[in-house]
């Protein structure tokens, strides 16, 4: 039996909430899952609510902070923007899909969701203001932007239709007259 690492128990976790839900991210359903005894997961978690807060962590690192870091390599406002519009059309939705919903039974995950909101709309606004002199105008972008997402993945839209909402709100940004 291979070793486990907590990135992997942290991915384990991820999956077990995606497929099946949060009454299934059980210790059991995830010892299960990977092949090994519930001794492995106390190697790495003093209990599941120390799983949980660590689960946590990984997605606000992985979901949004990892996310911003790497879009800092490209040089421009516009090439940042366009690679994070680029990116969540491209990516997965369903851990976000499951995050949400848990969120809505759970306190801590609704905090640590509305922190990683913040994260995410406070950079999309940095962004637009750098790409427009009106300052109101690029907060609303921000915001439509980040509805968009959020709202999109929520209804289920398809990935081509919110690109074309990105396009949209993306004109609305380079105008300049209110």
């Amino acid at each position: 039996m291979a070793r486990k690492s907590k990135r992997d128990w942290l991915q384990a976790g991820l999956q077990v909430l995606t497929e099946l839900g949060t009454e299934h991210l059980t210790i059991e359903t995830l010892t299960q899952k990977m092949g090994v005894t519930k001794g492995s997961f106390y190697h790495h978690f003093a209990n599941y609510d120390a799983f949980v807060e660590s689960l946590l962590a990984y997605w606000e690192t992985e979901g949004a902070l990892d996310i911003i870091a790497a879009l800092e390599r490209y040089p421009s406002p516009r090439e940042k923007l366009d690679r994070l519009l680029a990116i969540t059309v491209n990516d997965g939705y369903a851990e976000e899909i499951a995050l949400r919903a848990w969120a809505l039974r759970n306190a801590r995950v609704k905090e640590v969701l509305t922190r990683i909101d913040r994260q995410r709309l406070d950079y999309l606004i940095s962004l637009c203001r750098a790409l427009t002199p009106n300052i109101e105008r690029a907060e609303e972008a921000a915001h439509l932007f980040y509805v968009a997402y959020v709202g999109g993945q929520q209804i289920g839209l398809e990935r081509a239709f919110i690109k074309h909402l990105y396009q949209t709100i993306d004109q609305l940004l380079l105008e300049t007259s209110p």
